[in-house]
């Protein structure tokens, strides 16, 4: 099918989404465009109609995702492992019907378009990849690093939620940086930090500015392989929550399967948390007097310290903790507390310091040095949820020295009279 064929397809399927009660309706299409080395992914409707138009606009980029999956040898043997030993089957029962839907809607169009090693199985098993890491091969080494910062902490009082996710420079997430803006039929619209065919979340903000992200951890035993896969969670909190009590309550009634902690941040309340979770334990950290909290690959909520596992001062996860304290709590040498701004957040992500060796490593430094700015980050990003906007850093190693490039969240959603993001971009 070529591209003037799919764009005709996939306009068959816009939705009409209400702009408010008793307004006009605005029509909204799925959509690609690039933006520099950066795909805009646009996707309307229910989670199968979504999960076709992905696989329209995205093919080549998602066939590119399947071959890497057949071919690299570590990657196909979990998905084999995960087959065999009845993961995959755990995960089409616990993944949540929206993800069904749309691996199922990608994989449709992907057979058609002759695309063979990608099948639903392995949509649903890739959605569901954290909990078959943890009940294979166990911790991952996660190096992923979040804060959030607010009130008296920044410069101006407004908060901001800054990021580093690090995970392995798989070709499909170097390659092709994607923002998934999904438009789901009756929910809120949110924007994903993604990638060609990724179905869950692992950064996000959404239209009422509700910003997500989630870091893995590893509790030795409070793991199993029935249960709900956190990054899925996230999904289904952007689409669903307008509130982080929202988000609270929505943890509660879930059944959990392994140890992740999500940093969720409320510019409407202006409070912020860090929620800290295994199978059967759950932790709050909310925002500190000095209105900052931060979090990295361990729990350090008292109630979760016990399943966590052991590891000592100089680990990697510590050593980045104990950096944050020092960059971002008030009161020490290098404090930036007070004078936090979308520079200085960009400058803290960057930060190539580490505390317990006191080295300062080169920035192109990639998975090395205990330190927040070499830690392996594939994305890196600042939400300013209150100017509506975010900074994003993703594709070509190393990620954190390069070029944030300014997104206007109103703009991507396609909302009326959206503020471009003022600068453009940090460098």
């Amino acid at each position: 099918m070529n591209c003037m064929s799919k764009l005709l397809c996939l306009a068959s399927v816009a939705c009409l989404t209400a702009c408010g009660s008793g307004e006009s309706k605005k029509e909204y299409q799925p959509s690609r465009e690039e933006r520099g080395d950066i795909h805009i992914l646009r996707l309307v409707g229910n989670p199968y109609e979504m999960g076709r138009q992905h696989a329209e606009l995205m093919t080549e980029e998602i066939q590119q995702l399947a071959d890497f999956a057949e071919q690299d040898q570590g990657y196909s043997l979990l998905l084999s492992i995960a087959e065999t030993g009845g993961l995959t089957t755990a995960a089409i029962e616990y993944s949540y019907p929206d993800v069904i839907d749309e691996c199922r809607g990608m994989t449709e169009v992907l057979e058609d378009e002759g695309v063979e090693n990608w099948p639903f199985e392995h949509c649903v098993t890739a959605a569901y990849l954290l909990v078959v890491l943890e009940n294979t091969v166990g911790w991952t080494q996660g190096g992923c690093s979040q804060f959030v910062a607010t009130r008296g902490a920044t410069s101006s009082g407004e908060m901001i939620h800054a990021r580093n996710l690090d995970w392995p420079a798989l070709p499909p997430l170097v390659e092709h940086p994607t923002l998934i803006v999904r438009r789901p039929e009756d929910k809120t619209p949110y924007i994903e930090v993604g990638f060609p065919g990724c179905v869950f979340s692992l950064s996000g903000v959404n239209a009422n500015g509700l910003v997500i992200g989630n870091n893995e951890c590893y509790a030795e035993t409070d793991f199993k392989e029935e249960g709900r896969s956190h990054p899925q969670m996230a999904r289904q909190i952007l689409q669903e929550a307008e509130t982080l009590d929202d988000a609270r309550t929505f943890f509660d009634t879930q059944q959990h399967a392994t140890a992740e902690t999500l940093v969720i941040s409320d510019p409407v309340t202006d409070q912020a948390a860090a929620f800290e979770m295994s199978a059967t334990h759950m932790g709050e950290r909310g925002l500190s007097a000095d209105g900052v909290v931060y979090a990295t690959n361990h729990f350090e909520h008292q109630d979760m310290r016990e399943i966590d596992v052991e590891r000592g001062e100089d680990h990697d996860t510590r050593t980045r903790y104990t950096r944050f304290g020092q960059l971002l709590e008030p009161g020490g040498g290098d404090s930036l507390h007070g004078k936090i701004d979308p520079a200085a957040a960009i400058a803290v992500l960057r930060d190539a310091y580490n505390p317990f060796t006191e080295e300062i490593h080169p920035p192109d430094l990639i998975d090395g040095g205990g330190s927040i700015g070499n830690n392996g980050s594939v994305h890196s990003m600042i939400f300013l949820p209150a100017r509506r906007t975010f900074y994003v850093s993703m594709g070509k190693q190393p990620v954190p020295p390069s070029t944030f490039v300014g997104f206007s969240i109103d703009e991507l959603l396609e909302e009326e009279n959206a503020t471009p993001p003022d600068p453009a971009s940090y460098e």
